[in-house]
């Protein structure tokens, strides 16, 4: 039985200028940060996939977005490996709050900006070059965040965006999304798209 005043878990960071450095996870189930099995397989996607211009790395000088951030660990992990800016999102305000404390402790504070609010909703700050969207799974989210982020530009031509869902989640997807990869990886599963 979990504790009333358990204390924060820690994930760490698996690759680029930070990696091994570890940022906190809030305890209990209403934040579920994306497995570092699933984290690794979708950075190396990412880097050696050829997405980027001329087959290269998507994330070098790329502005992030991460929806339902958490503690921003995907975020981080994009601004470690090559990432100019990120954009972390989530309604839940002692959430990231964490976040931006993990963001200080990684000496991040001046690549992020922080939004707290429900989404779907217009998010400021686009267009992306990737979009990190790891809603709670079996909510319905993924999709009418898809569509808001497209209606508003915060995702275009060139973007990509990384939606995780539960293994068993189907996901109908805007038509203006092309899927290039999908993959189940234990519980989650991770589709990745070009606008």
């Amino acid at each position: 039985m979990a504790r009333a005043n358990q204390r924060p878990q820690a994930v760490r960071i698996l690759g680029g200028s930070l990696r091994g450095r570890s940022i906190e996870v809030p305890p209990g189930l209403g934040v579920r940060p994306t497995a570092s099995r699933t984290r690794e397989a979708l950075f190396n996607l990412l880097l050696h996939g050829g997405y980027g211009a001329d087959g290269g790395n998507i994330l070098a000088g790329a502005r992030v977005a991460d929806l339902c951030c958490g503690s921003g660990a995907l975020a981080f992990e994009a601004l470690s490996r090559g990432a100019a800016s990120a954009v972390l999102v989530d309604q839940d305000r002692r959430t990231l709050d964490l976040a931006r404390k993990n963001a200080a402790k990684l000496g991040l504070e001046a690549e992020c900006t922080f939004i707290a609010m429900n989404l779907p909703g217009a998010v400021s700050g686009g267009p992306f070059d990737v979009v990190f969207l790891d809603p709670p799974y079996q909510e319905g989210l993924t999709v009418p965040i898809l569509e808001t982020m497209l209606r508003t530009g915060a995702i275009g031509p060139g973007s990509i965006v990384c939606a995780e869902t539960g293994a068993k989640e189907q996901l109908e997807a805007p038509a203006s999304l092309v899927l290039v990869d999908d993959r189940a990886y234990g519980a989650a599963r991770l589709h990745i798209f070009r606008v």
